[in-house]
């Protein structure tokens, strides 16, 4: 099961892996390893639309947890005068 995450632009999310405890745990996204990225949690700071896609975190040929990252654009304020 995919979980779906949401961050708005320039704000920073993290990525945790869940039950998942295994000290060679290696951060993915679109399937490609993230470099340095190992450990029961990941964060994205400053989020852009370049960080959208699907992330999930493994153990060597072990189970996976996946999760899908939607980057929101900033809300603009608006006020009345």
């Amino acid at each position: 099961m995919t979980k779906n995450e949401k961050v708005i632009a320039g704000h920073s999310i993290t990525l945790n892996c869940g039950q998942m405890s295994h000290p060679e745990i290696t951060w993915y996204k679109d399937e490609s390893a993230i470099p340095l990225a190992r450990g029961q949690a990941y964060c994205i700071e400053n989020a852009t639309a370049a960080d959208e896609g699907m992330y999930h975190c493994a153990v060597d040929n072990g189970p996976r947890r996946s999760l899908k990252v939607l980057v929101i654009g900033k809300r603009s304020l608006f006020y009345c005068q």
